[in-house]
C-alpha cells in the first residue's frame, strides 16, 4: 500500500487459509480489503486512520457497490462489511470505493493469476491411484 508521495505504507501478504479458498472472489477481496486495514491500524495504530477519507480502487464492481451500500446478499461479504463498518467507526474513518476496471489492473492480476497453460489437474482417480501408490507428497 502507498501513500500519495508513493512511500510505502505498509506491505501485506498472506495466503487464504485452506477453509476460506471455497470463498467467491467478492469474499476473497473483501477480506483483503479489511485484513490490510487491520494491518495498518496494527503496524501503525489507529490514529494514523482517523479522520482519513480512503479512495480503495477496486476490480470487482459487484464488491464496489456492496460497500457503497454496506450490504451484501453474500453472506460471507455481508460480514466483511460488518467488519469494515465496524472498524470505520471504531478508528474515525470513511472509505470511498472506486471501481478500477479489470483490464487495467493488469499488475495486480498478474500476480494472482494463473495462465490456463500452467493450470495442470488430474482426474480424482488418476489422484487416488497415486496416492494410494506413492503416498503424500513431502516438500524438503
Amino acid at each position: 500500500m502507498k501513500a500519495a508521495d508513493q512511500s510505502t505504507v505498509l506491505a501485506v501478504g498472506e495466503e487464504f487459509r485452506p477453509s476460506e479458498l471455497h470463498l467467491d472472489i467478492e469474499t476473497k477481496e473483501a477480506m483483503a480489503v479489511v485484513r490490510t486495514l487491520e494491518g495498518i491500524v496494527r503496524v501503525h495504530g489507529g490514529a494514523f486512520l482517523s479522520g482519513k477519507r480512503l479512495d480503495i480502487w477496486i476490480d470487482n464492481l459487484a464488491l464496489v457497490f456492496a460497500m457503497a451500500r454496506g450490504a451484501s446478499k453474500n453472506g460471507n461479504t455481508h460480514q466483511q462489511l460488518e467488519a469494515l463498518f465496524w472498524m470505520k467507526l471504531r478508528v474515525g474513518f470513511s472509505i470511498c470505493p472506486i471501481w478500477w476496471d479489470t483490464k487495467a489492473n493488469w499488475e495486480a492480476d498478474g500476480i494472482t493469476r494463473v495462465e490456463r497453460d500452467d493450470d495442470w489437474r488430474i482426474q480424482r482417480q488418476s489422484f487416488l491411484e497415486l496416492w494410494n501408490a506413492l503416498g503424500p507428497l513431502i516438500w524438503t
